[in-house]
């Protein structure tokens, strides 16, 4: 198309249409939203995406007590060691980000006290509730309501979000 012009989304300079990138800042035509942030501020993109790595390292940490339980229980001992193995890794990978966040007294009690309700909440349900039971489904409804509001809580709330944006500016 003769005189047709496209517009840098990180700069909003007007291009020819025969660029593939944009002649003010190098920002590619087909550039999306991540690509613009990281070029427009890559100090906050980068901060953006370690914080959503910390917190995706520190998950796992948290069901893992479950998963342990469950695997002893019905007698998958290979699994739980190899589950045993992986979060010893984890912990010594993320030995500093764990450190960090047990300075931090409420964020710790809360981590420590979702990990033990889930893991009380299946050794009931493992031990109390016959499989046939109306429980279950209480049971079930339950945590995934627990479930879903600590992970809300995790991912949106502002106490973990500035306790993982300290930790970056530490780190």
């Amino acid at each position: 198309m003769k005189g047709y012009r496209w517009t840098c989304n990180a700069c909003s300079f007007g291009n020819d249409s025969n660029k593939t990138h944009c002649t003010n800042c190098g920002c590619s035509s087909t550039a999306g939203t991540e690509d613009i942030e990281k070029h427009k501020n890559p100090e906050g993109f980068n901060k953006r995406t370690k914080i959503e790595e910390y917190k995706k390292q520190v998950l796992p940490l948290l069901f893992s007590p479950c998963f342990l339980a469950i695997y002893m229980h019905n007698g998958k001992i290979e699994i739980a060691l190899l589950l045993f193995i992986s979060v010893s890794f984890l912990i010594t990978k993320n030995l500093k980000l764990l450190q960090y966040i047990c300075t931090d007294k409420k964020a710790k009690t809360m981590l420590v006290t979702f990990s033990g309700v889930l893991l009380v909440f299946f050794l009931v349900r493992i031990y109390l509730i016959p499989n046939n039971s109306s429980l279950v489904g209480w049971g079930l409804m339950f945590y995934f309501m627990f479930t879903f509001g600590f992970l809300f809580y995790f991912s949106k709330g502002k106490r973990f979000s500035r306790l993982f944006e300290q930790f970056y500016k530490e780190s």
